[in-house]
């Protein structure tokens, strides 16, 4: 986070710059001597944790600070901050809507208008067709549909070790909430 920088306030200014207050700046007494030695491997202690929560409640709350402010989703403000400035790639969600399709034939195909029924196997550019009327249809949230719906999936046919089990369970109930706050949040601006 240093590429943005840092002042003491957690305001979003005029210019639509955000600013992160340097909570990175912690006393040495807060790190163990152990923590403090490079990058952190396996486990995290429970200070770095707790910074760690600390400074993205602080991030999550000048997200929702800046969405208010340009009347924005607070997941359209999040989703292209991540576009720009991360270095990875966005997952493929053609593929999750394939799987989606295929488990949802008559529903999607129940999209096209009557001039492009499809009698038999539906065909790509048909599955293409219905994939843009399903993104018209759910502008803001198909991203987080299809993601959901893949998890639910993952879920359903879950094997494995207990613990692997368990962090697919994390991870779903994370997303949930976050999920259920970005609704809220849209819901507020309204």
């Amino acid at each position: 986070m240093q590429n943005i920088p840092s002042t003491s306030t957690s305001q979003v200014p005029p210019s639509g710059t955000l600013t992160i207050p340097d909570s990175t700046n912690v006393s040495e007494g807060a790190i163990s001597e152990k923590d403090s030695q490079g990058s952190l491997v396996g486990r995290v202690s429970n200070s770095v944790l707790s910074i760690l929560s600390e400074g993205f409640d602080e991030i999550d709350d000048m997200f929702s600070k800046l969405a208010a402010r340009v009347k924005m989703p607070f997941h359209q403000v999040s989703d292209r901050y991540i576009r720009l400035h991360s270095h990875g790639h966005g997952g493929n969600l053609w593929n999750t809507y394939s799987m989606y399709f295929t488990k949802n034939t008559e529903r999607e195909l129940a999209r096209l208008p009557k001039c492009e029924e499809v009698t038999g196997t539906p065909t790509t550019a048909a599955r293409q067709r219905c994939y843009t009327l399903f993104k018209e249809e759910y502008q803001d949230t198909y991203a987080m549909i299809l993601e959901t719906w893949k998890e639910a999936k993952e879920l359903e046919n879950m094997g494995g070790t207990v613990a692997q089990r368990q962090q697919l369970f994390d991870k779903s109930k994370k997303n949930l909430n976050h999920m259920i706050r970005r609704h809220l949040f849209a819901r507020s601006l309204m």
